[in-house]
């Protein structure tokens, strides 16, 4: 005997989000970074930047991290 499945699906609506950077308190620095890769076991890079209380960038940096899973970078 066969049987069938029913699935019933509500698709919400895509929101759009607007991203802000939230400075960190006047005593505080904030570092944010971010890495990728090319898919697993590929060629992967990660970044980030410094900034102070009032948005002024201290410093950034890049890494090539070489051929490793996206887990690692991530």
């Amino acid at each position: 005997s066969t049987s069938s499945t029913l699935l019933a699906l509500r698709i919400k609506e895509r929101e759009d989000k607007q991203q802000k950077w939230v400075p960190p308190p006047k005593q505080f620095g904030k570092l944010n970074t971010d890495g990728a890769s090319r898919g697993n076991l590929r060629k992967a890079a990660m970044g980030g930047s410094g900034r102070t209380y009032d948005e002024k960038v201290t410093f950034m940096f890049v890494e090539n991290l070489g051929t490793i899973t996206n887990n690692v970078v991530e």
